[in-house]
């Protein structure tokens, strides 16, 4: 008797990989059972948001979000063990509700994809044979540990300065948050179906809010089309003359933190999704974020998407193709507005520490970057969570928050884990698809330290989870088994159950292993 094939495409791991394990579906009696109950519920919700639109005349981004987030719990708690992926697809997506979030206090907002990664470890615990998945294989990187304590003191620091609960959780939950998020995202991504999937939806969400943004910038009667979910349209003028998009729709031009962190990611879906309509929609799609990142207006960002296509193209050794594009820039930065030549030549001095007088952007960053240094010089064991406020440089923001050691931990944890990265991919064979999916994963988490070093990313969930998101990616895939130095003809151990199903269906997984162990 062959045994149970494995499902979606799931290979199964061993406990020497450390990295992936599929997690068994419910008992198939129950799909048909719970297949009905979802219907019944899609149709509830259709039904509830007709009553809500005739009641309030037009429905807002509320009434939405709590319906999508009613459908996906309904879904991912009757769906069985299996259908838990189901939430996390739907945490991911919740990147692009930016702030949309749901009010506790004036200083404390509840973003939906904390409330779905919350619900999916909880259910991930309760349900028997995923906990024991998550038990065996879920991933907590000794750095956050080594970080917990420090956490733990910016409360106490915080408590003893009087500072508001309300606006200490707001600052800290981030950080804790890290935790839920690294345990079910080791879980759930266990196999190459599902990296395919989640990078798929992370890219189209990027996709998504670029979209909205640029349809604001270039069609401000956008708005009258959905009053309840743009509120301002246009763009806004800096100090150089540049006009910078709104994004309202997302609720601040920092969406494109995202787009910048998911242009690589076209690197796999090419490979993934090879017709020629699909690579022209990728391109599109690519063209649409970077158009996006463009209109937000930040500098950082410009120069991130410069230095990805650097680092890919010296990665991928196209150099000829580098020099082409560098020439074309250089054609291109003649004949664009006035404003964006001065917004380069601004960006130059900040990073001298010498901004414009018309700079007011950088100049204000300069100030409280200065200002957290010298409290944290004042206070080398922290002043407590919120204590700094908003320095637009998260490892300085930790040092005044929570002390110089606690800063030289997280700086340390985000340089190992780029350098472990890194010497990943130089042992990983070329022109793999799991080389492509470290390449990509790389040019995002590079970003992120980009943005790290310059923005106020850890003080919202909406710009911190994202990033978090993208540096556990490289945590998970820089831990797994070393694989690629096994020759492909010779076949795996037989010395579990799991082993054995592999062998028994190793013609149909031929092209799985690279990222399913």
């Amino acid at each position: 008797m062959l045994p149970r094939r494995p499902i979606n495409g799931g290979v199964p791991g061993n406990r020497r990989s450390g990295a992936f394990a599929a997690i068994p579906v419910a008992a198939p009696g129950s799909t048909r059972n719970s297949n009905i109950f979802i219907v019944g519920s899609s149709v509830l919700i259709v039904i509830f948001l007709g009553i809500a639109s005739t009641i309030t005349q037009g429905i807002d981004y509320r009434v939405a979000m709590y319906s999508i987030l009613g459908l996906l719990g309904l879904a991912t708690i009757m769906g069985g063990e299996q259908s838990l992926f189901i939430g996390f697809v739907g945490f991911v997506a919740a990147f692009g509700l930016g702030y949309r979030t749901i009010t506790v206090t004036p200083r404390l907002k509840i973003h939906p994809a904390e409330i779905l990664i919350l619900a999916l470890l909880v259910l991930l615990f309760t349900a028997r044979r995923a906990r024991k998945a998550l038990v065996h294989k879920m991933l907590i990187p000794g750095w956050m540990i080594a970080m917990l304590p420090f956490w733990i003191w910016g409360w106490f620091r915080g408590i003893g300065e009087r500072y508001p609960w309300d606006d200490m959780l707001s600052e800290s939950r981030n950080f804790f948050m890290l935790i839920p998020i690294v345990m079910v995202t080791s879980i759930m991504l266990i196999n190459r179906d599902r990296w395919r999937l989640i990078l798929t939806v992370l890219f189209i969400t990027s996709t998504w809010i670029a979209m909205w943004g640029v349809a604001e910038y270039y069609v401000p009667g956008v708005r009258g089309l959905f009053p309840g979910f743009v509120t301002k349209t246009g763009s806004t003028i800096t100090g150089e003359g540049f006009n910078r998009a709104t994004y309202s729709f997302w609720g601040n031009p920092a969406a494109t933190f995202l787009c910048a962190m998911a242009i690589p990611l076209a690197i796999p879906l090419r490979r993934w999704y090879p017709k020629s309509w699909q690579r022209m929609a990728i391109t599109a799609m690519v063209l649409m974020q970077a158009t996006g990142v463009y209109v937000g207006g930040f500098r950082i960002l410009w120069s991130c998407v410069a230095v990805q296509f650097a680092i890919y193209a010296v990665l991928k050794k196209r150099y000829i193709s580098a020099a082409v594009v560098v020439l074309l820039f250089l054609g291109v930065y003649n004949i664009i507005p006035a404003s964006t030549q001065e917004r380069f030549s601004t960006f130059a001095a900040v990073l001298n520490g010498k901004p414009s007088e018309h700079d007011s952007s950088g100049r204000k960053h300069l100030a409280r970057l200065e200002e957290a240094v010298l409290l944290a010089e004042q206070n080398p064991m922290g002043v407590g969570w919120t204590g700094a406020g908003w320095v637009h440089c998260d490892f300085v923001q930790i040092a005044a928050n929570l002390g110089w050691a606690g800063a030289l931990v997280y700086l340390f944890a985000y340089i190992f884990t780029l350098w472990r990265f890194i010497d990943r991919i130089s042992r990983t064979r070329k022109g793999t698809e799991y080389h492509d999916v470290l390449i990509a994963v790389l040019l995002g988490f590079t970003t992120v330290g980009a943005l790290l070093w310059t923005q106020a990313v850890s003080v919202l969930p909406q710009l911190a989870y994202p990033a978090w998101f993208y540096w556990i990616m490289a945590e998970i895939l820089s831990r797994q088994s070393d694989f690629e130095r096994r020759k492909p003809s010779a076949p795996p151990a037989l010395h579990t159950p799991a082993d054995r199903e592999f062998r028994s269906y190793r013609p149909q997984y031929a092209g799985v292993r690279e990222l399913g162990r």
